[in-house]
């Protein structure tokens, strides 16, 4: 009776889990097919846990393996890596896509990187022609 008892209490609190546990509960609950998550590289690093996702897409299709970051019940997820160069004159969108993955990357460096793979290269920036552009400027 006692067993059944603290099964159910446990069952009903979200904690009881410890943190990894949580985590990807909060981390599958943001998906498109939280049933579908896959989870490699999970781990506690202090107060937070990190780790890598997968999970299926809109077309039903594993999307591949996604980084995120839990802190304090927060989700923090890797940003789709922008499609195209940082480069002058490109959109706002694209620059603030930019700004989303950079952001990300200094968290995970700072929070999970010691421990677990490094994220993916980004694009480098393509600034040869703003270079010269400064330079024809200049009298």
């Amino acid at each position: 009776m006692r067993v059944v008892v603290v099964t159910v209490l446990c069952l009903g609190l979200v904690g009881c889990g410890g943190p990894v546990s949580d985590a990807k509960k909060l981390v599958a609950h943001d998906l498109k097919d939280p049933s579908s998550a896959k989870f490699r590289e999970t781990k506690t690093v202090g107060p937070a846990v990190c780790g890598e996702v997968n999970a299926r897409n809109a077309y039903g299709a594993y999307a591949g393996f996604k980084h995120f970051i839990v802190v304090e019940g927060k989700v923090i997820m890797e940003p789709e890596t922008p499609g195209e160069r940082l480069e002058v004159g490109m959109s706002e969108m694209a620059t603030d896509q930019w700004a989303a993955y950079q952001d990300f990357s200094g968290v995970w460096q700072m929070r999970c990187q010691s421990f677990l793979p490094d994220l993916p290269e980004p694009l480098q920036p393509d600034t040869s022609h703003f270079e010269k552009w400064a330079k024809e400027q200049k009298p």
